[in-house]
């Protein structure tokens, strides 16, 4: 696999039906959608094409951020973070072909996993434009991690396939088929790699500890409703969505079992990211097309960030939460 550049362009519709019955999943023909999703998860990855790159106002440069994947417009939207219900502060277009996870390393580089087009684009802080497109063969990806040495984490739920790539390398080193239907991917601060992922017919959630590069992950003994987002804090708790229940559950190191619950309901936790002061949660929900934004510690909902969105697949922050172990 190697880093290419590509043009901008929505893959064909055929071509995303095709991608889409890929998936063969017992409960919907979209990668990810739990029993009893509303119709507009069924449909939701066809693709928009957009030419033009978007736009960043002023505010983008100064101001803590939130990125969310509108796959139903070809677009991430920027948000100020923080903010009561705010309007859109920026829009990246160029390179987006039906955004599912998005994710934003330390030095504020956004990576987006585009299901239309099967790429993951890469755009440093600023730009509206990829620096680099990881395209060469991937299939559908759902989600993207990043380590704090630029490692990059990409996870296939169609295909059942983690890959992954050294900083700066041109081909995957690793490719984790261990793990069966992947949701959501992050890395702990020791670079360990963590996977929300779902087994069996029923698509029953569970998490596994990778070791990097090695295609060695062991299991954590959790079991509950399919799997969603997946995050650490700083503490090490295991942040993990249950999309079957519209639940997030809180598991303290070394826990099978929940310490505490958030409850969504609702609402589907697809994707989910902490903020740096672990205050704020910010759950996309494709249900609702918004990012609904939580106390972390009591779990009350206290915002909502809807306008300007068609659909809201996934979020990630700059900055964000330092995971722990």
């Amino acid at each position: 696999m190697k880093y290419v550049r590509r043009a901008p362009g929505a893959l064909s519709t055929l071509a995303v039906a095709i991608a889409l019955a890929g998936c063969n999943g017992p409960t919907s023909s979209f990668a990810g959608a739990p029993a009893g999703a509303p119709s507009g998860m069924q449909s939701a990855a066809h693709v928009t094409s957009r030419t033009q790159q978007g736009w960043l106002s002023p505010a983008t440069a100064t101001q803590p951020l939130v990125y969310v994947s509108d796959n139903s417009a070809s677009a991430i939207q920027i948000y100020q973070q923080g903010a009561s219900n705010p309007s859109p502060i920026g829009e990246i277009t160029d390179g987006i072909s039906a955004p599912l996870g998005n994710f934003v390393d330390r030095h504020g580089t956004l990576y987006v996993a585009n299901s239309g087009n099967s790429t993951v684009t890469e755009y440093p802080a600023g730009s509206m434009t990829p620096s680099v497109t990881l395209s060469t063969g991937l299939n559908f990806p759902i989600s993207v991690a990043v380590d704090r040495y630029g490692d990059v984490a990409v996870g296939e739920f169609a295909q059942g396939a983690i890959l992954e790539f050294p900083a700066g390398s041109t081909t995957a080193k690793t490719t984790i088929t261990l793990l069966t239907r992947p949701e959501g991917l992050t890395f702990d601060n020791r670079n360990h790699l963590w996977a929300a992922w779902n087994e069996g017919s029923s698509l029953q959630g569970r998490i596994s500890k990778c070791q990097h590069f090695k295609a060695v992950c062991r299991d954590q003994g959790i079991a509950e409703g399919q799997s969603g987002g997946l995050a650490l804090d700083r503490a090490g708790n295991r942040i993990l969505g249950d999309l079957t229940n519209q639940v997030i559950n809180i598991y303290a190191p070394g826990s099978s079992s929940p310490t505490r619950t958030i409850s969504l309901a609702g609402h589907y936790p697809v994707k989910f990211a902490l903020d740096q002061h672990e205050k704020t949660l910010y759950v996309a929900d494709y249900n609702s097309a918004s990012v609904l934004l939580y106390d972390y510690a009591s779990g009350t909902q206290t915002g909502t960030i809807s306008s300007g969105l068609e659909s809201a697949w996934g979020v990630s922050l700059s900055p964000a939460a330092k995971p722990g172990t």
